[in-house]
């Protein structure tokens, strides 16, 4: 029926893409979402080509200059446009819309409800309400809101193909084990360990660490955050700038989730080809893309994309700078909710940026996420060693559930530690460290 009204509105009132409800009133308001705008909906030919914020008939509004916390690596916006007009046309135009962006979840009321009868597509992304994830949505409308199914089924397949390529170049390379790189303190460790012949795979900022980045030549670089990495924040401008350096300079793929990720190769249409986009709609975890490409829907990077990737081409798997969230170390240290290693870490300025953008973020985070996230590392790991085969150990102390005690003893790197040499991966056994907790092993 909703489809049916759908067709029956577009038909006699015509149509255009994306609208802001209700009218804004005040500068701030308006700023806050015509430069998110910029950002999380660019210029989309017959998809996005046009979108429209409204303030009262008369009233001397405009945005302003750009808050100083939001990103500047927009492109054309010249689809975007401020509008002075009465509520009515504010409402018309709504009606005739394919996509509502509720700004202010208190200030539709009445007319909300009659833009959802009429087949409208609303989506709460008021900055300030506990109960919606704007961060989120914002940065999957174009993915889930502006393609068509076949659209996304296309872009998937594209993708698909784009990792195998390079799936077959690194069975090529016959890699025995790999490594998965965080970005928490024991990072810093990297430079006494030999990866050679390791398939490395590394998080998000490692990007600001181009001698790191050189030393392991990773084959994959993950990242999925909405905050972050790839939202309006100056903190993900910073993180993109970095990303599309290394990129020019390092022979790796980015591996990102398409509901986000795709936002990315709009804005960086130069990055597409060098980019990977996975739907996240696995349900438990995934060890192996070949058997399902999908990510599974979970809350980190590591068990989203990092170990699934890791799992998929080698079954024993290290760990480094995956240390959690510490309860040893001073508050101001576990910055950003986690401890970080200097070398992959922004300024906290930029962090800031990331909060201010969303207030609501750090309040979900620590509702929900970190409960979920240990819970289901813990699950991944087992899961992989008794179904699969495979074999993890953590060359660095970690306090999540899981890999905290699957962390070699520092005492079995000195025994195999020769001068000041870096000690070859290959030297150590992750078999060893699985075999050393078999007795709490749960089946």
């Amino acid at each position: 029926m909703v489809r049916a009204v759908r067709r029956a509105r577009r038909t006699i009132l015509g149509r255009s893409r994306v609208s802001y409800y209700p009218r804004f009133t005040k500068t701030s308001e308006l700023a806050n979402h015509y430069y998110r705008a910029r950002w999380y909906l660019p210029y989309l030919k017959d998809r996005c080509d046009s979108v429209r914020l409204f303030v009262p008939a008369g009233a001397a509004l405009d945005p302003g200059a750009r808050p100083d916390y939001m990103c500047s690596d927009t492109r054309d916006d010249s689809h975007i446009k401020i509008k002075h007009d009465r509520w009515l046309r504010c409402f018309l135009t709504a009606m005739t819309s394919e996509v509502v962006l509720a700004w202010a979840s208190g200030g539709g009321g009445i007319p909300l409800r009659w833009l959802r009868l009429s087949g409208v597509r609303v989506i709460n992304v008021d900055t300030e309400d506990p109960n919606t994830t704007e961060y989120g949505l914002y940065c999957s409308l174009a993915w889930k809101w502006l393609l068509t199914a076949e659209e996304r089924q296309r872009v998937l397949s594209e993708n698909e193909s784009r990792f195998k390529y390079r799936a077959a170049q690194i069975f090529g390379k016959s890699y025995p084990r790999a490594c998965v790189f965080g970005t928490g303190p024991s990072l810093e460790k990297a430079h006494q360990f030999d990866f050679d012949r390791t398939l490395c795979i590394a998080c998000n900022t490692i990007v600001e660490n181009s001698a790191l980045l050189s030393r392991i030549k990773p084959e994959f670089v993950a990242a999925a955050d909405v905050v972050s990495h790839l939202g309006v924040s100056k903190q993900s401008q910073a993180f993109r700038e970095s990303l599309a350096r290394a990129l020019g300079e390092s022979d790796f793929l980015f591996v990102t989730t398409a509901a986000f990720g795709y936002l990315l190769t709009l804005n960086y249409p130069k990055l597409k080809n060098l980019t990977i986009l996975i739907d996240q709609t696995c349900e438990g975890p995934n060890h192996s893309f070949f058997e399902r490409f999908e990510v599974p829907l979970l809350d980190s990077v590591l068990n989203m994309l990092m170990l699934p990737l890791a799992a998929t081409f080698c079954n024993e798997i290290w760990f480094l700078g995956c240390d959690g969230h510490s309860p040893d170390r001073r508050d101001n240290d576990n910055w950003d909710f986690w401890a970080h290693a200097d070398e992959a870490g922004y300024k906290p300025d930029l962090i800031a940026s990331g909060h201010q953008c969303h207030p609501t973020f750090d309040h979900h985070r620590n509702e929900i996420t970190f409960d979920r996230y240990n819970s289901s590392i813990a699950e991944t790991l087992e899961v992989g060693e008794r179904q699969f085969g495979i074999v993890y150990a953590s060359l660095g102390k970690s306090n999540t559930p899981g890999l905290a005690e699957r962390s070699i003893p520092t005492s079995w790197l000195e025994e195999l530690r020769v001068g000041d040499s870096p000690l070859p991966l290959a030297a150590l056994s992750a078999r060893r460290a699985s075999e050393s907790r078999l007795p709490t092993r749960r089946d």
